[in-house]
């Protein structure tokens, strides 16, 4: 008399387990390093995002420069911009990981109300450092830029043509 089998026997149950646990898990580690890569890339355009805005409105206040006041040309490295420009009075400056900025105005210290972030809380900003750039051989005088925003280092050199 022949027997029939209905079903799996405890073997193939324990097989079919363990191959459903490998496939689960490794679908697990792949959408982590999915979801964990996306994160990265996101916190990498934001930095970038912000580094690109800050030297954008540094170009913008440069590029309309009529004259240049202290401390940039006392001092050959500094993180206070003054300058007049055909607009007004600009100040940039850097306090509590920001970097600020005034149209107009006078009085008051770096970051106080009179002052707007050009920078957001997303970002740690790091160092602000604006460098005077003598005339030197014919070339212009000039103020290089360079700020450190999530451990990203941005740099830009605006010559003033007067």
């Amino acid at each position: 008399m022949r027997r029939r089998t209905r079903g799996f026997t405890l073997l193939e149950t324990v097989i079919y387990i363990a191959l459903l646990t490998l496939i689960m898990g490794g679908t697990l580690a792949a959408t982590y390093e999915l979801l964990s890569g996306q994160s990265r890339a996101s916190g990498h355009n934001t930095t970038q995002e912000e580094g690109s805005f800050v030297l954008g409105k540094f170009a913008w206040a440069m590029g309309q420069i009529t004259a240049t006041s202290t401390p940039s040309i006392v001092s050959p490295h500094t993180n206070d911009l003054d300058i007049t420009t055909v607009s007004g009075r600009v100040q940039l400056c850097l306090a509590s990981s920001a970097i600020w900025i005034r149209q107009g105005g006078t009085g008051g210290a770096c970051g106080d109300t009179s002052y707007r972030p050009l920078t957001t809380e997303n970002v740690e900003v790091i160092g602000l450092d604006l460098t005077y750039l003598p005339a030197v051989a014919g070339a212009p005088e000039g103020i290089m830029a360079s700020t450190t925003i999530n451990g990203e280092t941005f740099r830009m050199t605006r010559y003033l043509r007067k």
